[in-house]
């Protein structure tokens, strides 16, 4: 069995991704914060035959977003799931997996519960490709708008065809605003 190893070095990225929070993750002792990372292989240890040595894979964390209260127990909700789905294979839950409702499908929707309703700034895309931004009114509701400049209600709008998130714009301080394609 491969052992696998966190390099210990923090991308700029996620330095700045964990700064709102280094102040409450160093109060609370023995906290707990649920995150969605993203994993890059560093490096690997393949060792000769002849040694008695494990091979090893060295990833580091190169993706960091810890949700706000807001979504913490929709993460900690994806994670359960994750993780029976995992658990689940090969056993005689696997075939009895939809009856738990943890099904593939709902991982997906969970997900889209996290980033829905749109937010002003963001850039979705439907099934056929065709982008829609999101734009606050004078009356402060947010719209989807085409190319051609046609409003839609994002609820009307999801009933008739599927969307993706391209890209939200997140606001790390009142002055800050950065692109994130997602």
């Amino acid at each position: 069995m491969t052992a696998v190893k966190l390099d210990s070095k923090i991308t700029t990225y996620v330095e700045k991704a964990l700064e709102g929070w280094a102040a409450e993750m160093f109060a609370k002792r023995g906290g707990h914060w649920p995150a969605v990372i993203e994993l890059a292989h560093v490096e690997r240890a393949e060792p000769a035959e002849t040694e008695d040595k494990q091979e090893t894979v060295k990833l580091r964390i190169t993706q960091l977003e810890v949700p706000g209260p807001d979504h913490q127990e929709k993460i900690r909700e994806v994670l359960k799931a994750l993780y029976t789905v995992r658990t689940a294979e090969g056993t005689l839950d696997d075939e009895n997996i939809t009856g738990y409702g943890i099904h593939r499908d709902n991982l997906r929707r969970a997900a889209d519960d996290l980033i829905w309703p749109p937010r002003p700034g963001d850039l979705w895309r439907d099934d056929e490709g065709r982008p829609w931004f999101a734009v606050e009114t004078d009356d402060y509701i947010v719209r989807l708008v085409d190319e051609a400049g046609r409003q839609e209600n994002p609820e009307v709008l999801v009933g008739t065809r599927r969307l993706k998130l391209v890209s939200r714009v997140r606001k790390t301080n009142e002055n800050d605003r950065q692109g994130s394609l997602i």
